[in-house]
């Protein structure tokens, strides 16, 4: 019965208006602290520094601002209540929930947090337990009215905007026989709660549990749990960030803390115990339990008919509902999915939900954060783009992708259509290169290879450098900027005829050059040996003395002159 009576939203908030209407108020009851409601007024108060009246019940009051924010981004500025102690929290939610002495309640009221709000110091580590799990020492604690809560008579829903500011509420307690619980009760669908961390804290209710919001219309934004939840009542609903999400939005929200119900047909789960709206953009590593087999459970949402979409929850094995091992966790891999969004359907038309708030310290920390740092996905391919195998995957702080190399077939990249500019052929086996300079490089390697220039250069010398080298340069009818020679034994041809060396030919002294009919319009610089059986040459420069010269063909062209130091001795 309790899914057939999610379909009928009118009717189930109906039916829990009638059962929350009928409770006999709970604050104060069973020895808990009860704090109540009162305003200001006119009187004098002695106010702590938590933002309570040492000598009365009153809070101190939220500090109302015109012109400082702009908390719904309409580019106005907004009448804006600034909360910067628990009292201050106290008081916020009397005003909304309509409980403070004197003062007209104001459900649309917005606020923003200017600080870390404790209003129980170590809460989850003071609590102390009986033989059935009970909260045994209850009365000393200050006890927490959700802000538009559900108690008694009241059936408040919150229409405002609530800013955290990145700030956290720590240490809010709650237990007892009461619905809509969390640090938000219920929110209308214009509501908005946003940016806020609920750390510390304990929610114990009958139904509708959860730490930032027992009941959603409205929007939930940028928010996390950390505390310890608890819901009771039979088909009770309890997640992490709200229990029921009730037609709003939950995005880039995420719990660590420990959700657990305990009636038959509950539903439970790390972000929302039950959904009929959008859910993106989150995660849950905290523990989720359910003490019947009978409840609907999950790390995400225990009962959905929304979409729940790019979330994630802790697992001991991956799987395709979204489950990742703390591996996958630690690595950065759930923060940069978290980071990319997601696009629903909604209502028939596409809904994008911007992650880029996502962020995560890699190897300081094992989860992802708001406001972490930006993590990259690095691949590295096996060829020279994304259209090639993937060799490996890691996520890092910094943009590392690496690209492999081009993969030739008859000279051409079959990822990118690229032509090959040089290919080494040694036997029967030719190997394709993207420049001349890495084909030189390898053949320097393989003796008696042979270098093909395919297509002219770019504008850059290409080097031979390795004292065992011993291969042929064909230029091929192509052009080349300049060739120096450091090291080895190199030979100089050009099979077409037609080609040129446009910039310099180095000879070094350690190398032998051997030049066939090849054109040179740069100068030649001889510090090695260079044998001419054949070459069209502008100038020849000798610079040492066991610089060397061997004309073995009297068709070699020398198109103006040869120096020996600095003495000219052939002119043309």
């Amino acid at each position: 019965m309790r899914k057939e009576i999610l379909f009928k939203k009118g009717i189930i908030t109906a039916l829990t208006v009638a059962m929350v209407t009928s409770l006999a108020p709970v604050i104060g009851a069973g020895g808990l602290k009860t704090i109540t409601a009162k305003a200001e007024g006119t009187e004098s108060h002695n106010y702590n520094s938590q933002g309570f009246c040492t000598e009365c019940d009153a809070y101190q009051s939220a500090v109302l601002t015109t012109d400082k924010y702009d908390i719904d981004d309409d580019n106005s500025k907004d009448d804006v209540y600034e909360i910067g102690n628990a009292g201050q929290l106290f008081w916020f939610a009397g005003l909304v929930n309509g409980t403070l002495d004197g003062v007209e309640q104001n459900t649309l009221a917005n606020a923003i947090l200017t600080a870390n709000i404790t209003v129980n110091e170590n809460l989850l580590d003071s609590l102390q337990y009986d033989t059935e799990g009970n909260v045994s020492n209850g009365s000393d604690f200050i006890t927490w009215t959700p802000i538009a809560d559900w108690m008694g008579n009241r059936t408040t829903q919150y229409s405002g905007t609530f800013d955290g500011n990145n700030k956290t509420v720590s240490g809010l307690y709650f237990n007892g026989d009461s619905t809509c619980i969390g640090l938000f009760g219920s929110s209308e669908s214009d509501g908005n709660i946003k940016n806020v961390g609920v750390v510390d804290s304990y929610f114990k209710g009958n139904d509708h549990v959860g730490g930032v919001c027992g009941n959603n219309a409205g929007t939930i934004t940028n928010c996390y749990n950390a505390g310890n939840l608890t819901a009771i009542e039979s088909s009770a609903t309890v997640g992490g960030i709200c229990g029921y999400n009730n037609g709003g939005t939950v995005t880039n929200c995420y719990n660590t803390g420990t959700v657990t119900a305990t009636g038959s047909v509950a539903s439970v789960g790390g972000v929302c115990g039950c959904s009929i709206a959008p859910i993106s953009n989150c995660y849950n590593i905290g523990t989720v339990t359910a003490t019947s087999s009978s409840a609907d459970i999950s790390g995400i949402c225990g009962y959905y008919f929304g979409p729940i979409k790019n979330c994630y929850y802790l697992a001991d094995t991956e799987d395709e509902n979204g489950g990742k091992t703390t591996a996958q966790f630690a690595s950065g891999e759930v923060a940069y999915l978290l980071s990319q969004g997601c696009t629903v359907v909604v209502d028939k038309s596409d809904v994008t939900y911007d992650g880029s708030i996502w962020g995560q310290p890699i190897g300081t920390d094992t989860y992802p954060l708001l406001h972490g740092e930006k993590v990259y996905k690095n691949i590295t391919y096996l060829g020279c783009n994304d259209l090639s195998d993937v060799v490996s995957v890691v996520y890092s702080n910094e943009d590392k992708t690496t690209y492999g190399d081009h993969d030739y077939v008859d000279g051409v990249c079959r990822y990118c259509d690229e032509e090959a500019l040089a290919s080494v052929t040694s036997g029967e086996i030719i190997t394709y290169y993207p420049s001349l300079q890495d084909a030189i490089d390898c053949a320097e390697n393989i003796p008696s290879s042979v270098v093909a220039v395919i297509a002219d250069t770019e504008y850059k010398t290409c080097y031979v450098n390795n004292p065992d080298s011993d291969f042929t340069i064909d230029i091929n009818g192509n052009n080349l900027n300049g060739v120096t020679v450091n090291n080895g034994k190199i030979t100089i041809i050009d099979s077409k005829a037609n080609g040129e060396i446009q910039g310099n030919l180095t000879v070094n002294s350690d190398s032998i050059v051997t030049l066939g009919d090849v054109k040179v319009s740069g100068n030649t610089d001889v510090y090695g040996q260079l044998i001419l059986n054949g070459g069209d040459l502008g100038k020849i420069y000798f610079y040492e003395d066991k610089a060397k010269v061997f004309f073995n063909n009297s068709d070699i062209k020398i198109r103006k002159y040869i120096y020996i130091g600095s003495m000219n001795i052939l002119r043309h």
